[in-house]
């Protein structure tokens, strides 16, 4: 319409140019149309920002609330640990909930007042204000939903954790009880049935406990259910597992006190009945000790009492040990007894003891009696016993004394026992007068008195006996004695007398010492009567002991002696008549001897014709003759010189002559059998010589035939061509081995030849024996001559025939190894497909290799046998031999090193692809270790994020270079099989293609791996990064805030400064408001730093709000100050027009009038004070 007016006007103006006051009034609408046209744009401009300005600060406040209502309620979204949390989340929910018209009625506000905005903007600006306000009703709808689903998930949880503590409380309370009785059972234990009590409780507490075990797990089921719910915490599950320990605790600690108490209750028991029995057998004991210490003089009685006190000492001592353990046992019932029943047990303990020690102090003193009693009578007895006893045995001895004695030891040790028994019948005096002293202090002296005098009376007899015994024993000793002196002096004569005859019985022989042996032999013959008087006098003593018994070993030596005094004179006798025909023997045998020794010294004179040796042939036979004689005569003589020795002999068996006539005869046979040996040694040592005089002649000539034939047979062998061959070597061999032969025999006929001249030259004279000589050395020198001849022939041969012998070995021993080796590496080298056959293959021919190079030696070897046989001999097979081993063996050297080659080759190419196939696998390995998806907890910080993606950037370079080794692992692959055989191929290709696939999926997989991490990464790190820039943004916001934020240090002056202060604060409200949203919508609320930056916003948005509120106030007041003012000055300037025109015409007011105009002056006075007043 304005626009219409607008146009209007100007065709007015167009069209009426000449009506000047139409125009006047044209322009005046004009001007009017504009006017009121600016007025409405400003008006509509004015309402359409307070639109705006109410429609962002209703939006604005119900994003504050948002905010500050999702905080407050954030908490209630966290688990629950306990059903006071719960039960505060829900009340907090539930108060928001019942609060939430203030959160309706600020949505209500946008709303509306986003209508009212829609209205007034332009289009494009509609979608976009549409677009916040369903953005705030969906905010409401979400919170409340959440907020309503929390809060049945809240009543839900509540019910189930009230309706877990309902039945946990019980059995907690149960457990607290529980465990306080069973700590308590052991203060009870005051007496065995208190602890029998208390074992019974305990077991009841054991079967209670049992029956709770289900309704804990029950428990349990509840606690796990609402844990694996996430619906609560996990402070259920730890509550049951603590109720759950405490559980078994209780059980553990009720069993261990019930086995304790029970235990406990069998040593008690044990105790118990351990006292009572001990107690009934001191009673027992103490009747038995009252019996035996009542008095009696009985000695059986006494005996019977004793041994009753000893079967009860002895009962006690193994009664000792049970009360040990009962002591024992006892302190240990008291450790496990209370303290008001520990002082009971103390007392039957100690009555025990004292009961004890009492028994065994009464015992003693009634064994010390018993003892004494029995000591009196058994001592009495005993010396009575012993005596009687004692008389006996000597009454007996005496008895046996007088039994005959025949030896001189029996009677002198029937003397010894005789004074000793007497010794000890004198001695027992004095037993006697104890016996008597004991029998008087008996209790019945008559009978003991009447005892001891009979003792005393038989002790007297028996007495007077021993001493007869004794004067009787001394008697036969003496006599005895008598006897054994008489023989001794006639064993002694005797002996002297034998000790002479043996002495003078072998004389040496000769005719003197003979006589003088018979002269002392008559002596001997008249001295015998001297011994058969003393003979007399011993059988005269006999007949003195033979009454008392025949004594046998005198007897004997008397026997003996006697026997000896006969063969004594028989011996005597015949030694006499023995050397009388000794005597005559030996003179005539003395002249017999004396006839022979001149003899042969005439004999030995004829028989010496040789004065030396050396002589020649014909002296030798003539000594020859000579000597043959004298052996005839000498050989007569020799029945005559044997008799003389046996004659000899038997004079020296049959008579006592000594060793000088056999010492004689022997000299003599000797001598004649020297004669006889000198005699017949001299001829066969004659006969000998001439013997071998005869023998070198012979062997002489026949050595000379010997070595002429020889010499003519090396001539032969010889004289022939050099040989050609290896048949005509060992021909010509054989021929030098035949004459080697007969050089044998001819060393033979030399050594038989030296023999006999060496043997000869020693016994003829100088002159022959040195022509002898000579012609021996001539022939010796001669068979050397051909001997070295045939040895140097032999040598050369046989050293040739070896040669060629040995070389022909050698080369068929490596001739057939050449063409074993060559037919071994003829066959093709083939490719294997595994490393390990190739490595086989390889050490294979290695070995090979090796054992061709060390054949070198062993050709070389042969080679040289043969130019040593070529230098030798002409051999024309050998040397083509030699040239075809050098070549056979070179070529066979090249072709193995040429396959050791290849395989060497083959095996590196294969060791280098499968190293570098291992050291992919290895880096693929480390690389997938190193592949780990980043933990948000780990990457806590910007900076942490940031070092983690550039590690990873570099991994991910480092994996991108990969590539080039996959290329070279397949072109290794692929000449790999390209050097491998059709046959081998294929297989190898397969595990080619299988090796690069693997490397090839693992290094996809890597890969996939490696983009997946750095996407997380990155996204970490664009999330570390915005929330840094906006956390930054709010900290750099928040810190100029207190710089611009703080309220002004005066007041503002003036309408336009409280405009642009509230403008201000406004801007920062918004700012705040922006930095809160901005927070709440891009960072997590769950980090500290993130709440604790949208705390401080909030609270320095509400610091705003109230700066905010404030300058809007004091805007306002100035508002209401300049609408006053104006009012004012209109008023003044009305009061001043009515003053001037009461001063123009004072005349012409009423009074009525001038009383109004006072008045409103006096109102306008007032209010100007008051504005005066209100000024600052």
């Amino acid at each position: 319409m304005a626009e219409k007016l607008k146009g209007q006007l100007n065709n007015l103006v167009q069209f009426s140019r000449d009506v000047s006051p139409q125009s006047e009034k044209v322009t005046a609408l004009i001007k009017q149309h504009n006017s009121l046209s600016l007025r409405a744009s400003r008006e509509c401009q004015n309402k359409e920002r307070l639109l705006e300005q109410r429609f962002r600060a209703a939006l604005r406040d119900f994003q504050q609330w948002l905010v500050n209502a999702k905080i407050s309620t954030a908490k209630c979204f966290d688990v629950p640990q306990n059903v006071a949390e719960a039960s505060n989340a829900l009340q907090r929910i539930q108060e928001f909930l019942s609060d939430r018209e203030h959160g309706q009625a600020r949505l209500s506000t946008v709303r509306a007042s986003g209508e009212l905005l829609i209205l007034v903007v332009s289009k494009d600006r509609v979608e976009g204000i549409k677009a916040k306000v369903t953005n705030a009703r969906e905010d409401w709808k979400s919170l409340m939903n959440n907020l309503q689903m929390r809060e049945d998930a809240l009543k839900n949880l509540q019910s189930q954790m009230t309706e877990f503590e309902a039945s946990a409380e019980p059995l907690q309370e149960w457990l607290n009880t529980t465990e306080v009785r069973v700590q308590e059972s052991s203060v009870r234990l005051h007496d065995l049935p208190a602890k029998k009590q208390e074992l019974n409780k305990l077991q009841c507490v054991l079967e209670e406990v049992a029956s709770r075990e289900a309704e804990l797990g029950r428990l349990r089921e509840k606690a796990h259910h609402l844990w694996e719910g996430q619906a609560a915490g996990k402070g259920f599950v730890h509550r049951v597992s603590q109720l759950s320990a405490q559980y078994l605790a209780l059980s553990n600690l009720t069993k261990d006190k019930a086995s304790r108490i029970e235990r406990i209750v069998g040593e008690h028991q044990l105790f118990s009945q351990g006292l009572k029995e001990l107690q009934d057998w001191l009673c027992e004991a103490q009747r038995v000790l009252n019996t035996c210490v009542s008095s009696t003089i009985d000695k059986s009685t006494l005996e019977d009492r004793m041994l009753q006190l000893e079967a009860l000492l002895a009962a006690r001592q193994e009664r000792e040990i049970q009360l040990k353990m009962l002591l024992t046992r006892g302190e240990a019932v008291q450790r496990n007894t209370s303290a008001e029943g520990v002082p009971v047990i103390r007392k039957q303990i100690q009555d025990l003891k004292d009961s004890w020690d009492s028994l065994l102090s009464s015992c003693i003193r009634c064994k010390s009696q018993l003892e004494g009693a029995l000591s009196r009578w058994t001592s009495y007895q005993e010396d009575v016993s012993q005596f009687v006893l004692w008389m006996d045995r000597v009454e007996e001895t005496l008895s046996c004394s007088d039994r005959q004695f025949s030896e001189m030891r029996d009677k002198t040790a029937n003397l010894g026992k005789t004074k000793l028994l007497y010794e000890e019948v004198l001695n027992h005096s004095s037993p006697l007068e104890t016996i008597a002293t004991k029998g008087s202090n008996m209790t019945e002296p008559c009978t003991t008195q009447q005892e001891v005098q009979q003792l005393q009376c038989r002790y007297n007899t028996l007495k007077d006996q021993a001493k007869n015994a004794l004067s009787k024993a001394k008697g036969l000793v003496l006599v005895h004695q008598e006897y054994q002196r008489a023989l001794h002096v006639f064993e002694e004569w005797l002996e002297q007398e034998q000790a002479t005859l043996a002495s003078i019985s072998h004389p040496d022989g000769n005719v003197e010492t003979l006589e003088k042996t018979l002269e002392q032999l008559q002596l001997l013959q008249d001295r015998c009567s001297n011994g058969q008087s003393l003979l007399s006098s011993v059988l005269t003593s006999r007949e003195k002991v033979i009454p008392w018994g025949v004594p046998q070993i005198e007897d004997r030596a008397l026997d003996t002696a006697q026997r000896e005094w006969g063969a004594y004179q028989g011996h005597l006798e015949e030694t006499h008549s023995h050397l009388s025909s000794t005597l005559g023997r030996l003179k005539q045998m003395g002249q017999r001897f004396l006839i022979l020794a001149q003899w042969l010294e005439e004999m030995e004179k004829a028989a010496n014709v040789r004065q030396n040796r050396r002589s020649d042939k014909l002296t030798k036979d003539t000594q020859l003759k000579k000597l043959q004689g004298c052996l005839e005569v000498v050989l007569s003589r020799q029945v005559e010189v044997d008799g003389l020795s046996s004659l000899t002999q038997e004079a020296l068996e049959e008579t006592c002559i000594s060793s000088h006539i056999s010492v004689t005869a022997t000299q003599l046979i000797a001598q004649y059998h020297s004669l006889l040996l000198n005699i017949q040694g001299s001829i066969k040592q004659l006969q000998e010589e001439l013997k071998s005089i005869e023998d070198a002649d012979n062997i002489c000539s026949t050595f000379t035939e010997w070595i002429s034939s020889t010499q003519k047979g090396f001539a032969e062998v010889t004289d022939g061509s050099e040989p050609q061959d290896r048949v005509a070597i060992e021909r010509m061999m054989k021929k030098l081995e035949a004459l080697q032969s007969e050089l044998q025999n001819g060393h033979g006929i030399l050594k038989s030849l030296r023999e006999q001249a060496e043997q000869a030259t020693s016994f003829l004279t100088e002159a022959e024996a040195e022509n002898l000589g000579c012609e021996v050395e001539t022939r010796l020198a001669q068979l050397e001559e051909l001997a070295g001849r045939l040895r140097q022939k032999h040598s050369f041969l046989q050293r040739m025939l070896l040669l060629a012998k040995e070389f022909q070995d050698r080369y068929k021993v490596q001739a057939q190894w050449l063409l074993e080796t060559r037919a071994l590496l003829s066959t093709p080298v083939e490719a294997k497909a595994e490393l390990y056959q190739r490595r086989a293959l390889l050490a294979k021919y290695k070995a090979l290799s090796l054992m061709v190079q060390s054949h070198d030696g062993s050709i070389k070897s042969v080679i040289e046998k043969g130019d040593t046989l070529l230098a030798s001999i002409h051999y024309s097979s050998v040397r083509d031999k030699t040239n075809r081993l050098k070549k056979h063996y070179s070529d066979l050297c090249n072709v193995a090193m040429s396959h050791v080659e290849t395989l060497e080759d083959q095996v590196k190419e294969q060791e280098a692809y499968h190293k570098e196939l291992q050291e992919m696998e290895r880096w693929l390995l480390q690389m997938s270790s190193r592949m780990v998806t980043p933990d948000p907890t780990v990457c806590g910080s910007l900076e942490s994020a940031t070092q983690q993606l550039a590690s990873h950037k570099a991994i991910m370079e480092e994996i991108a270079g990969f590539e080039d080794r996959l290329a070279g692992l397949k072109e290794r692959g692929a000449h790999l099989v390209q050097g491998c055989g059709d046959r081998v191929q294929s297989k190898l290709r397969q595990q080619v293609q299988a090796h690069q696939q693997g490397i090839r999926d693992s290094y996809s997989a890597i890969c996939s791996t490696a983009q997946r991490v750095y996407q997380s990464l990155d996204n970490e790190l664009q999330r570390h990064v915005s929330l840094q820039d906006t956390l930054q943004q709010c900290q750099t916001w928040l810190s100029s805030i207190p710089e611009a934020g703080e309220p002004a240090a005066h007041p503002s002056l003036s309408l336009e400064s409280a405009l642009c202060q509230v403008k201000h604060e406004r801007a920062l409200q918004e700012q705040a408001s922006t930095y809160l949203q901005l927070v709440c919508s891009t960072c997590d609320l769950s980090e500290a730093r993130v709440r604790e930056t949208a705390a401080a916003i909030q609270h320095v948005r509400l610091q705003i709000e109230e700066r905010m509120l404030l300058c809007e106030e004091l805007a306002n007041n100035w508002r209401d100050i300049e609408e006053q003012k104006a009012e004012l000055e209109v008023q003044l300037r009305e009061t001043e027009q009515q003053l001037e025109n009461l001063i123009r015409g004072p005349a012409e007011l009423e009074p009525r009038i001038a009383q109004n105009l006072l008045d409103r002056a006096q109102v306008c006075v007032l209010i100007i004070m008051s504005y005066v007043m209100l000024s600052p």
